[in-house]
């Protein structure tokens, strides 16, 4: 099991999507009914970055319970993103994976801009001295250009689904025995990261977030078992297009082929990077 953390609005409702799946347990921080003992209601009376930070509350009970596997979701425009690292704190001896959520920055206050842009900073110098699994960072406002034109009405529950099932799907795979292929280790200092769908016709990528100075690269495929059966030149097709992503052996690729009952084909990637993104 997983522990899912939202924390905040915006990571209260991609942490709620982990739901539809049984393999997460969710909590939630932030402005909830608290009518059970994974919600915690935080309410701040006072909007100051420093007040969050130095009033954050003692959730080491709230958290007694989490699995071993954490994943702690937040925005960094969020009002509560400011306890961040007073949070973490508190969950410290767990294997962490943070998800950041990367607002879009030209709209922002400037006061918005330098909290996020200084809890994006601290929380990949974090990430690189290895306190944490993972930084995945999700850009949170250009979304169409990964699912087309999207309709107002259920806006961003449909871009919280398709960032969740993503995750949960990788999951499944990195969990499951591979047909072909085998996913390379990631390097230890390679913890900076961001994963995307990848279109099985022409291996376009379509990222949640453009990673500058990409180190390594996962395909996770998912190919239908008749197709596996059937389409002859598939493989070659997948080794060239996946061969091409190296960039002359730039870039460390690997990937994995699994067999699915999906009435469709399906590919997600990876990138991973040490080098501190602006």
């Amino acid at each position: 099991m997983i522990s899912v953390i939202g924390v905040g609005t915006a990571g209260i409702n991609v942490a709620e999507k982990f739901a539809g799946y049984p393999q997460y347990n969710i909590y939630k921080v932030g402005d909830v009914k608290g009518e059970n003992k994974n919600e915690y209601q935080w309410r701040p009376d006072n909007m100051e970055p420093e007040f969050i930070e130095e009033n954050t509350p003692d959730l080491k009970q709230f958290f007694s319970e989490v699995d071993n596997d954490i994943y702690f979701i937040i925005a960094g425009d969020s009002l509560l993103a400011n306890a961040t690292l007073a949070l973490l704190e508190q969950v410290k001896d767990h294997k962490i994976s943070v998800f950041f959520l990367h607002p879009e920055v030209k709209l922002l206050t400037a006061k918005k801009k330098l909290q996020n842009r200084a809890i994006f900073n601290v929380l990949q110098e974090y990430t690189r001295s290895g306190l944490f699994v993972s930084l995945n960072v999700i850009n949170n406002y250009n979304f169409e250009s990964i699912l087309g034109s999207i309709p107002i009405k259920n806006y961003w529950d449909n871009i919280n689904s398709t960032i969740v099932s993503s995750i949960h799907m990788m999951n499944v795979f990195r969990f499951s025995k591979p047909m072909l292929g085998k996913l390379h280790e990631s390097q230890s200092i390679s913890r900076i990261r961001t994963f995307g769908i990848v279109a099985m016709k022409d291996f376009e990528e379509k990222l949640f977030f453009e990673l500058d100075n990409v180190r390594e690269k996962r395909y996770y495929i998912g190919i239908n078992e008749e197709t596996l059966e059937s389409d002859e030149g598939l493989y070659t097709k997948i080794l060239t297009n996946i061969s091409n992503k190296s960039e002359d052996g730039e870039i460390d690729v690997s990937y994995a082929i699994y067999p699915t009952k999906y009435d469709y084909d399906l590919a997600y990637c990876e990138h991973s990077t040490h080098f501190i993104q602006t």
